[in-house]
């Protein structure tokens, strides 16, 4: 059997589950997850070994219309990744079949001359009877080599959608060693998680605009837990507040 390989950008709008799903394919955290949109900012890189070839998963931030500056480069970042990539995964919601924040994506995907694959996602939140007419109406878009419904969050279809991928893989050599999951630092994933933590807590009170960087990390000699030292950056001093509490409590 000949050893295939390939790089696999999954697009998407804002909360899709993109990041879930690559979580679920991995088989561990590797991306942040939160109700709140755009929270990933960064092309997160995650690689599934198997037995008979490697796919490399490259998890972008939301696509829609532009708005802002932020926004633009986000959507850009999201973009570059499919241009680059073997093969281009695009995530839709079974409750929202026609969100007009997939056209960018369309646009740029109807031209692009490799395989495209749409997984119709949380098909796990509603009937059943409502997935086929979405599927037909993509399908007359003309774009995708196949159309996958998903459950990125109870896993239904994923493994469907993995053979899929994986056949239209091309031979290739493993890019990255055996034991390499993801291309992140510790301190990426520190500072994920503590922001992370921050949407979960605050909710709509903060805005997605928060940003982390972890300057200092060591081992307790007594306990032996990890000691991090992190700053946590907002837009406003009145945010300030919301995150520390008043008086710093």
């Amino acid at each position: 059997m000949t050893y295939c390989s390939g790089f696999i950008a999954i697009l998407g709008p804002p909360n899709v589950g993109k990041s879930t799903l690559l979580n679920r394919i991995l088989g561990r955290k590797v991306a942040i997850v939160s109700p709140k949109p755009q929270t990933t900012r960064n092309r997160i890189l995650g690689i599934r070994h198997g037995a008979e070839n490697q796919m490399i998963f490259m998890d972008t931030p939301g696509i829609h219309e532009t708005r802002t500056a932020l926004h633009r480069s986000m959507v850009e970042s999201a973009m570059a990744s499919a241009r680059e990539v073997d093969q281009v995964l695009l995530l839709a919601e079974v409750g929202r079949p026609r969100d007009p924040r997939l056209q960018p994506a369309l646009r740029n995907l109807r031209n692009l001359k490799k395989p495209r694959v749409l997984a119709i996602n949380k098909i796990d939140t509603g009937p059943r009877e409502r997935l086929l007419p979405i599927i037909d109406d993509f399908a007359r878009e003309g774009i995708f080599d196949e159309i996958i419904p998903i459950s990125a969050l109870k896993g239904e279809g994923v493994d469907a959608l993995l053979e899929s991928l994986a056949a239209r893989l091309q031979p290739g050599p493993a890019f990255f060693p055996p034991d390499m999951e993801t291309d992140q630092t510790e301190s990426f994933f520190i500072s994920e998680i503590i922001r992370e933590k921050i949407f979960r807590f605050t909710r709509d009170e903060l805005p997605y605009a928060t940003a982390v960087t972890v300057k200092k990390m060591d081992e307790d000699p007594e306990s032996g837990r990890l000691r991090v030292l992190a700053y946590v950056y907002v837009e406003t001093n009145s945010q300030k507040g919301i995150l520390i509490g008043r008086g710093g409590r």
